[in-house]
């Protein structure tokens, strides 16, 4: 459940490097995969990040 707090909050948050120190606290939460839920949410947040930082790499190039 508290994974799941972290990824929807990572979703408004602009503030990059915050999010990349959730992400990280995130991953350990998960990495236990003690619930079906963190796997899930490990999931998530996993697409999340690399929607959201492929997205700034893309915009770079150009």
């Amino acid at each position: 459940i508290e994974a799941t707090v972290i990824a929807s909050r990572l979703r408004i948050s602009q503030n990059r490097e915050k999010d990349l120190q959730k992400i990280e606290s995130l991953l350990k939460i998960a990495e236990k995969c003690g619930n079906v839920r963190d796997c899930e949410a490990k999931v998530l947040v996993e697409r999340l990040v690399f929607q959201n930082f492929e997205g700034d790499k893309q915009r770079k190039k150009f």
